[in-house]
């Protein structure tokens, strides 16, 4: 491993300027300007504190959809339960479970941890297990999140706080990985976390460009996303339901400070699998689902939706065929 390196360095210092401009011209010309931006623009908005909006006063309910999640959804309800802002509601769906999680909800309802427990005979995604919550729901804000997911203790707090602009629909919140220490792996995502979410999409609020609301953590105003149809049934419905509230008018912004910790894949071929079905599922929401964004004869056509869908292509379509390009011919 350690030639391996010498030799890669050997080669790099032998290179002239244009060879290795040559090289690594996709990197100076977009992704050196675009990371260095948004590096700044985290330093400007880290000694510019902005005041603190007015606490939200809305209803909240919390919706969690899982699948076999025994193991987790008891303590994900108990971390609501310790928020500075306590949830109003949680209900919580049962996607066809074969484990004990049918038997933690009712002990979780019968306790008085949530208010409704709902249990489907046959799986059918997590889109039909939040639509199902969704229609139980009574708060004016809903918040998505993941049964495996545990909470920073301010983060219903800061999540809730940008609904106090009538024009916000949408709020993602800022995702934290949980088992970072465990191997290589996970360690390398938690830094792709932080420059992809915790930095990125800091950067991408300033200019009104967040085009996903994790659907690990993010909070909906509840007339925004019944407005829209719920979520569509099929892969990627955080992105697809961003871009339908994109779509309709309503802003949607990012919590820097409400953080949310999770797991992510610890064995490589499932994050592989994981990456592969995320770009898949991106790929067919943007440029075939929602395709008019990028249609100038569009009437749903704007530069706002444009730079954003661009920006995808430009980072996460492009590299990776220039690449081959490049290494094959």
């Amino acid at each position: 491993m350690f030639q391996m390196i010498s030799d890669g360095l050997t080669y790099l210092t032998s290179q002239s300027g244009e060879s290795l401009l040559r090289l690594f011209w996709f990197v100076a010309i977009f992704e050196f300007p675009r990371y260095t931006l948004s590096f700044f623009s985290v330093v400007v908005l880290a000694f510019q504190a902005a005041p603190r909006e007015a606490p939200y006063r809305g209803k909240v309910s919390i919706l969690i959809a899982g699948h076999n999640e025994e193991d987790s959804i008891e303590r994900c309800v108990r971390s609501l339960y310790e928020q500075s802002r306590a949830p109003d509601e949680i209900i919580v769906v049962s996607d066809g479970s074969t484990d004990r999680m049918p038997e933690k909800l009712r002990e979780l309802q019968d306790a008085g941890l949530i208010k409704e427990g709902h249990c489907t005979q046959v799986r059918s995604g997590k889109s039909a297990g939040v639509n199902l919550a969704l229609a139980r729901a009574t708060g004016d804000i809903v918040i998505v999140v993941d049964c495996d997911c545990t909470f920073d203790r301010h983060a219903l707090k800061y999540i809730l706080e940008p609904f106090v602009d009538p024009r916000v629909g949408a709020v993602a919140g800022n995702i934290v990985v949980r088992n970072a220490t465990h191997n290589l792996i996970t360690a390398f995502q938690a830094i792709e976390y932080l420059i992809t979410i915790s930095q990125g999409k800091q950067a991408s609020d300033l200019t009104d460009q967040v085009s996903c609301i994790s659907g690990a953590f993010g909070a909906f105003r509840i007339k925004a996303m019944r407005g829209v149809g719920g979520l569509d049934a099929g892969g990627g419905e955080d992105l697809d339901v961003t871009l339908s509230l994109r779509k309709a008018g309503w802003k949607t912004v990012f919590a820097s400070d409400s953080i949310c910790y999770t797991d992510v894949p610890e064995q490589l071929g499932v994050l592989v699998r994981q990456r592969f079905r995320w770009e898949r599922d991106a790929v067919h929401l943007r440029y075939r689902k929602h395709r008019e964004l990028m249609n100038p004869f569009s009437p749903r056509f704007s530069i706002r939706e444009l730079t954003h869908e661009l920006d995808f292509l430009l980072f996460n379509l492009a590299p990776p065929r220039s690449f081959r390009s490049t290494s094959f011919g």
